[in-house]
């Protein structure tokens, strides 16, 4: 049963907003921070392993890792405009990626998770002094994929291009969802319906807006605590007309004021308000942080007094369940980016059908210590809750069934000590 989704105008304006403001450079983004430190933990020392031995798991294995390359950036622009395309296509045998951000995606239909119908804009080109969008149309709703496009003006005319004239629509069966990978942000947009995903600072515009404020306060403060020196501009030369000539911005001339007794020269320095200014920024920044939904440690100093693995765990409790959340978006988005592919190496005949298996491989180093975890393992293989073949396969990276060969090899070679009292 299909569920069908409203992309009104108002929600296409939402997306552009969010893409607009991730992308401006123009000031502080607090929003490209967020989403640039978050998209870091969640997938720095992180893996793409594609396990496949025939041709096709081949082709697979090479478009995920050719992809997960830019996971940092994917991530990041997911976290920053509110979810990220991954919209795989083949050229000359081999196929290759496009990542398009939200605000480029209109969706139509949907059954369950799955989006069945939507309309992406592919490509824009501008053409003596006139931009043309191409508007790529995919639908899936009857099992059946059926991809169109279309050229469109600035102005919204129906058009052709030169460049886009061998594009030609195709049909495809036997599927059911766009060919296509959407990773959606993890932040919730408060609402029951989550079509499109928002970005990580969602709603928390007031406390920015606040943050500004203070940060030109603190500018402000910087500059009227500039030293002044007021001078009698009986000290300075003079100019063609009279007046005296001030090289330095620090000096101020003063007429006539040494002729009532005052010194010739007085120094002026306001005090500056550090501690209350910077006392509220840090607040500031904490309050972002808590609406943002994370632990201390993205603008703020994380918390230096840790004692242990499980004192950093608990700190970053909050940061680390965006990461996992994260994380489980980008597995998502891979299950339909990988299934895409396969369509296509299905559709353009590009090796046979063949099986294939893939996961990821997090780091973990925020929560845990590699050392706690191995003791752990050990302790739990000497009990006989895990196999000296998983103990190796978790230490060196191997196959379990490798590791398994390896573990026999080495008893053979190594015979313990029940084989050597005969036992």
């Amino acid at each position: 049963m299909l569920n069908k989704t409203i992309s009104t105008g108002e929600i296409h304006n939402k997306n552009e907003s969010y893409a607009k403001k991730y992308k401006d450079i123009g000031e502080i983004n607090f929003g490209a921070i967020f989403a640039n430190k978050l998209a870091s933990l969640a997938t720095a020392d992180s893996s793409f392993i594609l396990d496949a031995e025939n041709k096709r798991g081949q082709i697979l294995a090479e478009a995920g890792a050719t992809v997960f390359a830019k996971i940092n950036k994917i991530a990041a622009l997911t976290l920053g405009v509110g979810g990220c395309l991954i919209i795989p296509y083949v050229q000359n045998r081999q196929i290759l990626f496009d990542i398009v951000t939200q605000d480029r995606l209109l969706i139509h239909k949907k059954s369950g998770e799955k989006i069945t119908e939507a309309t992406v804009l592919a490509d824009t080109v501008v053409i003596n002094d006139i931009r043309y969008y191409r508007y790529t149309n995919y639908d899936a709703t009857d099992g059946r994929l059926i991809i169109t496009n279309k050229v469109t003006t600035e102005y919204g005319r129906t058009a052709e291009v030169e460049q886009w004239k061998d594009i030609t629509d195709i049909a495809i069966s036997n599927v059911d969802r766009v060919p296509f990978g959407y990773i959606k942000s993890p932040a919730s947009n408060r609402e029951c319906d989550d079509d499109y995903g928002v970005p990580i600072l969602y709603g928390c515009d007031s406390i920015i807006d606040d943050i500004k404020e203070c940060l030109k306060q603190i500018k402000d403060e910087f500059n009227l605590k500039e030293l002044k020196i007021f001078a009698d501009d009986r000290m300075f030369a003079k100019d063609k007309d009279g007046r005296p000539i001030i090289k330095n911005k620090v000096f101020y001339g003063v007429k006539g004021m040494g002729d009532s007794g005052n010194k010739m020269i007085e120094f002026f320095s306001e005090d500056y308000r550090e501690t209350p200014l910077h006392n509220r920024l840090t607040n500031l920044f904490e309050l972002l942080e808590k609406a943002a939904g994370t632990s201390r440690g993205i603008l703020t100093k994380p918390d230096a007094s840790y004692e242990n693995k499980d004192a950093v765990r608990e700190a970053n409790r909050a940061t680390w369940a965006i990461v996992t959340a994260l994380r489980e978006a980008i597995r998502k988005g891979f299950d339909d980016f990988l299934y895409a592919c396969n369509v296509l190496a299905n559709y353009y005949n590009l090796s046979p059908v063949g099986e294939f298996e893939y996961k990821f491989d997090w780091d973990f180093s925020l929560i845990e210590s590699s050392t706690e975890t191995w003791q752990q393992m050990k302790d739990l293989q000497a009990i006989g809750g895990m196999s000296k073949a998983e103990l190796r396969s978790w230490q060196t990276g191997e196959k379990l069934e490798d590791a398994q060969a390896v573990v026999e090899e080495i008893a053979t070679k190594e015979p313990g000590m029940q084989t050597l009292l005969g036992a």
